[in-house]
């Protein structure tokens, strides 16, 4: 059974990692003000030069959401570094891109920084600008207004819940229409559309993150922890798999592309819906699968290549840190089994209890023997009984 503190471990490894490749890589080769961090990190890229949003968001996000003084101050370089970046007019493109903008945001949104206030306000002026006021989605490119994405309104909204009121109309509109998209992959994903699993999982978790309440509105709280439970249930067979789901879109005929790594989101979900989830087999058995790669330096899907994303481990650490908080007490019951295995670890009380078994063995071994005695004064009657009665059966069918 997982504890806290084997979560933390995960936790200061992964941002150990991402400092030193921060600080080290070559892509902050000369940097002195402001450092950069691309969609990998880890030694077996430290000579690669990848600067850009969804990897210095990520490394933001991870930085500021562990805390300490030495990851916050590598994060306000990084933070300059994408100030920088987002104000350079050959970036145009990423500059109004919803989902980095909005991963941007919701980095800045970790940690209280008075001095990036100004900067988080700016970045979610601009999201809300773009919004359809009709239905509150938004589009995966800011200067769009006919191709609704479901996938940026999460981005949009995870960022927008952090920093504006719990009954604002912009939430309540988006978290509406989230809602109605969900239900549109229900039939999908509980036909094992994989596809249809992983954009349910972003929007439940996003849901779930979401702190605008929808009593009166399209679903209720219950509604939404039943779903997650439900799409949790029909994902368990292939909860172990080891892929992310692609989702493309495009830009001035340009691919781009996106990972969502549906299995985290979905088990943030319903962690956060459904505490008590955390003692359950098989969320024990993921989280253990998870957090093994992160003490190791990051989490990385089989199929994804040999390279840590950095995107992909914010995501996890943002979870990690969801479970930490939100391990709930446990039952008596429990606290039974983890005192027995803590004394069990002392020599002593394992050699008086296998003394105690031991003497109740040879106990009850004496009185079985005892039965056995008394049995075996019957056990010649029985066995006579059973071949006369045959003897007479044979003899009566010869007689036939």
């Amino acid at each position: 059974m997982l504890k806290p503190n084997d979560l933390v471990m995960g936790m200061e490894k992964i941002a150990n990692e991402v400092v030193k490749h921060c600080q080290h890589g070559k892509q902050s080769e000369g940097s002195v003000d402001d450092l950069a961090c691309g969609q990998f990190y880890g030694d077996n890229v430290k000579d690669w030069v990848q600067c850009g949003l969804h990897g210095t968001a990520a490394a933001i996000s991870i930085l500021l959401l562990f805390g300490e003084n030495n990851h916050v101050n590598v994060a306000k370089k990084l933070i300059k570094f994408a100030k920088k970046y987002n104000a350079e007019s050959q970036n145009a493109d990423d500059k109004l891109n919803t989902i980095k903008q909005a991963e941007l945001l919701t980095s800045l949104t970790f940690n209280s920084l008075a001095e990036e206030s100004s900067y988080a306000t700016e970045l979610k002026n601009s999201l809300l600008a773009k919004q359809d006021q009709s239905n509150g989605a938004w589009c995966y490119f800011l200067d769009d207004v006919n191709k609704h994405s479901e996938v940026a309104t999460c981005y949009a909204v995870i960022a927008l819940n952090n920093i504006m009121p719990s009954n604002s109309e912009e939430l309540l509109k988006s978290t509406k229409y989230l809602w109605e998209r969900q239900r549109h992959f229900l039939a999908q994903s509980e036909a094992s559309d994989i596809y249809a699993i992983a954009i349910r999982s972003l929007i439940l978790f996003t849901l779930s993150n979401c702190k605008a309440n929808n009593s009166g509105n399209a679903y209720t709280q219950k509604d939404l922890k039943s779903d997650i439970k439900r799409l949790w249930n029909i994902c368990r067979p292939q909860y172990q798999s080891q892929f992310e789901v692609t989702v493309e879109y495009d830009r001035k005929h340009k691919n781009q592309y996106l990972r969502l790594p549906w299995q985290i989101y979905l088990s943030h979900a319903l962690l956060l819906k459904d505490p008590t989830c955390f003692y359950t087999i098989t969320f024990q058995r993921y989280l253990s699968k998870v957090n093994q790669a992160a003490q190791a330096g990051g989490y990385k899907y089989a199929h994804a290549g040999q390279y840590l994303s950095t995107r992909t481990n914010a995501i996890l650490f943002s979870f990690l840190d969801a479970a930490k908080k939100l391990t709930p007490p446990k039952s008596l019951i429990s606290q039974g089994i983890d005192q027995f295995l803590e004394a069990w670890s002392k020599l002593w009380v394992r050699a008086s209890v296998i003394f105690a078994l031991g003497f109740c063995f040879l106990t009850w071994s004496n009185q079985w023997k005892e039965l056995l005695g008394n049995l075996n004064s019957l056990w010649g009657d029985f066995i006579g009984a059973i071949v006369i009665n045959a003897l007479a059966w044979i003899n009566s069918k010869g007689r036939r």
